[in-house]
């Protein structure tokens, strides 16, 4: 957390001249209308990496050409590029054959080893996920096209390491 400074009302602001009554506290508590959208980008996890990440997720767009690897899905303002193999499990950043293009709720089932692919493209469930819930998703039952040999290796790596199990 930063060290608190004290820093001067700005021109127009009032909240440091209201005058005691029933109301200062909430008139004291109003969010400045740009505040929360600051406060988010000057937090922002991804703040240093947007440009090489916008430049990687044109790329698998681009290898997935333009739709989920799963679902066919085109909104492309929605749809995220997924390592295979993690990054931090040694898996190659910038090879398109370590990369999905995926529905964010698939990258997240993904990611947390709750489905995976057999070598032909078949999805495979975690023992995690109910019948329920794989019937509420009604995925489809393999990738929208067969993984390439580069592609598969990297997909016998989640399976074995990311997987939770079938």
């Amino acid at each position: 957390m930063p060290r608190k400074k004290r820093v001067k009302p700005t021109e127009g602001s009032k909240m440091h001249n209201i005058p005691p009554g029933p109301d200062r506290a909430n008139l004291r508590s109003v969010t400045p209308a740009r505040f929360p959208r600051k406060v988010f980008q000057a937090n922002d996890p991804t703040k240093g990496k947007s440009v090489a990440r916008s430049g990687w997720k044109k790329r698998v767009v681009k290898h997935w050409h333009g739709v989920c690897a799963v679902t066919g899905a085109r909104v492309s303002d929605i749809l995220t590029s997924a390592h295979i193999r993690p990054i931090s499990s040694g898996g190659e950043q910038n090879a398109l054959a370590n990369s999905l293009l995926l529905a964010p709720h698939i990258h997240a089932l993904f990611d947390q080893g709750l489905l995976a692919f057999k070598d032909t493209g078949r999805i495979v469930f975690s023992q995690h996920l109910t019948p329920r819930d794989r019937r509420l998703m009604a995925l489809p039952k393999k990738l929208r096209r067969p993984p390439t040999e580069p592609e598969m290796e990297f997909i016998r790596y989640h399976r074995k390491n990311v997987f939770l199990g079938a």
